[in-house]
């Protein structure tokens, strides 16, 4: 870290002290009483108008003074000057008018000819001498006399006098005065370039603003002296008029951000460093916008924000230094000096000739003086600064070290958490890849034997129907374990969400009762339900997961309590708080052994079983059921009965419903459709999937075509047009929801279906164009696909209990040649042909789309009366 400059010289400083207070007796000046015989007192006459002709001027009435108080906006004053020469020779003298910034000064015979124009606002090359002074030479012979007259127009407030010099003596005094002037200003400039270094060397703003005051004040003389308009700016006697007020406005300010630095004001007294900054910085941009001829503060807010500014660096400098902080007691002197030389220029102004001998005393030298103490004011500060610095990087290295542990320890953390997380997601990935696994065959399992459950009854085929049940419940219950792993792996992610729909408790218990009879049976149990409540209540909840929670009670207590009587009890009671919920209490008790109170703690646990006797099944019934009771807001409880046996228990709060519920169609078998035939295209990458849905919505009525990828499924659609789509999820190439991006970028805007075989297809879609009208969950049963059709295409569905539909096409038929190929495969009994005959009339031939759909149900019954009938007469196989 760069350090600041050392502060200056004290020697040189106790010298420009010395110099300053020596000033005064280093000045000598001639006046009008000195013995060339030249005349003392001389006369003045305001003209307040400022437009008196100089011919009229001998008539006024003048009076005789020793010097005039001139104020901006008086108006012209005029001085009479009686000359008179004592001495036996010709003399000349110069006659000087002080101060040399007054803005314009005229001299004038007694007869109103104009003898010279001179002033600040006159180029020094047009002045009767080349002079920074205010001169006219003026010579008289032996024992002569003259009167002259000076026009005076001022524009600040100061003390007009007029003195004669003998000319050598004036020059050597202006050497004089130049060569003290020169270390003045030398000074106070090389105080300013110290402050700047300053500033670059420690970054400190207060070095800034010193060198911004002390260049201001050393400014403001040399424009007043007119030095300014001698050598730095000789043909702008207008900016040189400016200059002076311009350099004097940025005294205040500077002077303000200078203490408020100096004294840390922002610490130690917030509000005073608030006031006196945006005074300062309010100050500094009416200056900035007098320089540039822009507008300014209006009315009297130039006068009372600079005497604002003053007084409260007055009162803020008095409380610091009263407070004892550090250099405010040195500050406060400096100010001081400057405040007590100020005062005394007003003084001066107003008439108040205190001390005569301080008359060459400028500003100047009391700023210099005032420049030197702020300077070991600054350097103390600067000081302190460069200590709490020192302290600051201390503490800052020992941040750095508690950082660098903390982000070591952090890093090892999240390497902790990275672990962590991959495990999660391994886990995750490893059920979503489990589940698509097993579902995907279960679809066509399940599917399959539910037509061939459908379809062999009729033909009477015993044993084939007792396979084809063996392999439905097999498929159920695999389904089932399936379901438990994907609630339990909910449960853990807290993503289990509860679906409240209308339901009526006795049609819930005793679908329980009946799912549930066939197990008890086999196990020699005899069920129950308890007929203590009156049948209707209705209420708002979950019915699916309220079933599930009693069917895993009801099997267990058949399967594993060892006794021969169940007993299923519920109650219904309005809540005390809550009069619109009702309390719903459900039991589950047997006449069993009863469970141990060590088997009763981790009966619960995730995996867990009691013993031998619970072998089947993989330990997550009773968990989930409880995360289900919880998110309901109740608990799963168990307890020994004192006479013999087990029960479970839960009760939970839900909102009570008044009159019957509405008849859907949800619970009754949806096969097939009324209304014209509608064209469906199947799209997915498993022969067997891709069979069965095709089969079945044939069997439903629809006209179906069939696409094994997401390409052939856009070539499809490019070449027949279709009024819905049906795809899987996950194919090779493009995907369900690619393909569907693809279809309705090419203008597609029938409604989609999505079938997908993992929990992920379930969820939200992303934010783009692609909307499914439906998204299930495989396996889904025909009925459902169908019912969901029926909705997404707005028809009307054919129940299992609804005579068959009649369309209106159903008895036009094909033409001839579509009849022969018709009755050849019914001769060869071949089903597949008879099948394809049938897609490809409701292909070809809407109009005999009835009549095909009519043969394809006959043939799939294997119902050759209606076979025969539907050929006739004249086409019935030999």
């Amino acid at each position: 870290m760069a350090r600041p400059c050392r502060q200056p010289h004290w020697t040189l400083c106790w010298l420009l002290w010395g110099m300053g207070l020596l000033w005064p007796c280093a000045v000598p000046a001639m006046d009008m009483g000195h013995p060339g015989g030249w005349q003392r007192a001389f006369e003045s006459y305001l003209d307040v108008s400022g437009a008196l002709p100089a011919g009229q001027i001998a008539q006024q009435g003048f009076i005789a003074r020793e010097r005039v108080m001139a104020r901006h906006g008086d108006g012209v004053w005029w001085l009479r000057l009686p000359l008179y020469n004592s001495l036996q020779q010709p003399v000349t003298r110069w006659l000087q008018i002080e101060p040399a910034r007054l803005a314009d000064v005229q001299f004038f015979a007694p007869d109103g000819s104009q003898l010279a124009h001179t002033g600040a606002g006159v180029p020094l090359a047009q002045r009767p001498l080349d002079s920074r002074a205010v001169l006219l030479p003026v010579s008289l012979p032996a024992g002569g006399e003259r009167t002259l007259y000076v026009r005076i127009e001022h524009n600040s407030a100061t003390a007009v006098q007029a003195r004669a010099w003998v000319p050598e003596e004036f020059s050597h005094h202006e050497r004089r005065l130049d060569f003290f002037n020169a270390l003045q200003f030398g000074a106070m400039l090389w105080f300013a370039a110290y402050g700047v270094l300053a500033f670059f060397s420690s970054r400190q703003p207060a070095f800034l603003y010193f060198s911004l005051l002390v260049a201001s004040c050393a400014l403001v003389d040399i424009s007043f002296l007119q030095y300014g308009l001698q050598y730095f700016w000789p043909g702008a006697a207008a900016w040189n008029l400016r200059a002076s007020l311009i350099f004097s406005s940025l005294l205040l300010p500077a002077a303000g951000l200078l203490v408020t630095r100096l004294l840390n004001m922002r610490h130690h007294c917030p509000l005073g460093h608030t006031l006196i900054n945006s005074l300062s910085w309010i100050l500094l941009a009416d200056t900035v916008a007098r320089l540039f001829g822009m507008p300014r503060l209006p009315g009297l807010l130039p006068m009372l924000l600079p005497i604002t500014l003053l007084v409260s660096l007055a009162g803020w400098s008095v409380r610091a230094a009263w407070q004892g902080l550090p250099g405010a007691r040195l500050l406060l002197l400096a100010f001081a000096l400057t405040w007590c030389v100020t005062l005394y220029g007003i003084g001066k102004i107003l008439g108040w000739w205190l001390l005569p001998s301080l008359n060459g005393l400028s500003m100047n030298w009391a700023m210099l003086l005032s420049s030197v103490m702020m300077v070991r004011v600054l350097t103390d500060t600067v000081r302190q600064f460069r200590l709490e610095r020192e302290q600051a990087r201390a503490e800052v290295a020992e941040a750095r070290l508690a950082l660098r542990a903390q982000a070591l320890r952090a890093r090892e953390l999240a390497l902790e958490k990275d672990a962590a997380e991959a495990a999660s997601q391994a886990k995750s990935t490893f059920l979503a890849h489990l589940s698509h696994e097993l579902r995907t065959p279960l679809h066509s399992i399940l599917g399959y034997s539910a037509l061939v459950l459908q379809d062999i009854p009729a033909a009477g085929y015993s044993m084939l129907t007792r396979r084809a049940s063996a392999i439905q419940r097999s498929g159920r219950h695999l389904l089932a374990l399936i379901d438990e792993l994907l609630d339990y792996a909910r449960g853990e992610a807290g993503r289990l969400v509860l679906a409240p729909q209308p339901l009526e408790i006795d049609e819930l218990l005793n679908s329980v009762l009946d799912e549930m009879r066939q197990l008890a049976h086999s196990h020699n149990v005899t069920l129950a339900l308890h007929p203590d409540n009156p049948p209707g209540c209705q209420v708002m909840a979950d019915g699916l997961r309220l079933r599930q929670i009693l069917l895993n009670l009801v099997s267990n207590a058949c399967r594993h309590s060892g006794g021969d009587r169940v007993l299923l009890q519920w109650r219904v009671a309005p809540q005390r708080d809550s009069p619109e919920l009702l309390s719903l209490f459900f039991a589950v008790s047997d006449n069993g052994s009863g469970i141990p109170e060590a088997d009763r703690a981790r009966i619960f646990r995730s995996f867990e079983q009691r013993g031998a006797g619970y072998q089947q099944g993989v330990g997550l019934g009773l968990p989930i059921a409880r995360q289900w009771v919880n998110l309901m807001g109740g608990e799963l409880g168990c307890e020994n009965l004192p006479e013999k046996g087990c029960r479970f228990y839960f009760s939970v709060a839900v909102p009570g419903l008044a009159g019957p519920l509405n008849e859907t169609t949800a619970s009754h078998e949806v096969r097939g459709y009324q209304g014209p035939v509608q064209h469906l295209l199947v799209v997915d990458d498993t022969p067997e999937n891709l069979d069965l849905l095709c089969d079945g919505l044939t069997a439903a009525g629809f006209r179906v075509s069939r696409a094994d990828s997401g390409e052939a499924a856009l070539q499809r659609l490019a070449a027949e047009p279709v009024d819905a789509v049906i795809t899987d999820q996950r194919m090779p190439g493009l995907s369900g929801r690619a393909l569907l991006r693809a279809a309705r970028r090419d203008g597609y805007s029938m409604p989609w279906l999505l079938l997908s075989a993992t929990v992920q297809g379930m969820s939200a879609m992303p934010d783009d164009d692609t909307d499914f009208a439906a998204i299930l969950l495989k396996p889904i049963g025909m009925s459902a696909l169908v019912r969901e059709l029926c909705r997404v295409l707005d028809l009307e569905p054919s129940l299992a209990d609804d005579p068959p539909p009649v369309t209106p096409d159903a008895t036009t038929r094909p033409d001839a040649a579509a009849m022969a190929r018709l009755r050849q495969a019914v001769q060869v009994g071949a089903l597949s042909d008879i099948e394809d005959w049938s897609d490809e009339i409701c292909r070809t031939q809407p109009a005999a789309s009835g009549f095909a759909r009519r043969v394809l149900g006959a043939a799939r019954a294997l119902d050759m009366a209606a076979l025969e009938q539907l050929l006739g007469p004249a086409d019935r196989p030999a």
